[in-house]
């Protein structure tokens, strides 16, 4: 855990719970100083190890990864991860091109329709957008598997995801 959103997951989670420094403490085995600790956690004084991460999300009855994800690279990581698994299945994620008149009608509707998530963020619908256009290339055979794969693998998605300042300055 780094910065802000991340520490602050465990003060909204524990007060979700209704739950007290102390009493978190407590629950995951600090003795006296337990709310002292967990004031340092939610702070940024101390950063708990990942063995304190998972007692702590034992203790507020939640998933360990939710407290692992780096608020900072969560985006980015989720966008690898649609990558890896665009890699394993090209048929597993589909992306449309939908104008703001039509963006809750979605194409090839089913029965039941599609749920579409809309990040509202210019950089990461760019990133979208040439992935979409290297996935039409594909299935157009205008590229092969490995290209495809190729870009996959080069693509720089922090250099979408960060603003024209941040990009000038990543290597």
């Amino acid at each position: 855990m780094s910065n802000h959103e991340d520490r602050e997951k465990i003060r909204q989670i524990r007060r979700h719970r209704h739950m007290t420094q102390r009493e978190l403490g407590e629950r995951i085995g600090l003795r006296k100083n337990g709310a002292n600790r967990i004031a340092q956690y939610e702070m940024a004084y101390r950063t708990p190890k990942r063995d304190q991460l998972n007692k702590i999300a034992h203790a507020l009855n939640v998933p360990e990864e939710m407290l692992f994800l780096e608020a900072d690279e969560t985006l980015q990581a989720l966008l690898h991860n649609l990558l890896w698994l665009d890699q394993g299945d090209t048929n597993l994620i589909e992306l449309s091109l939908l104008n703001k008149d039509n963006w809750s009608q979605s194409c090839n509707r089913t029965e039941k329709g599609y749920v579409v998530i809309v990040i509202h963020d210019e950089a990461v619908q760019n990133f979208l957008r040439d992935w979409r256009t290297e996935k039409s290339r594909l299935e157009a055979g205008a590229i092969t598997q490995e290209d495809y794969f190729d870009w996959k693998i080069r693509t720089h998605v922090v250099n979408h995801c960060l603003g024209p300042a941040a990009r000038a300055t990543d290597s």
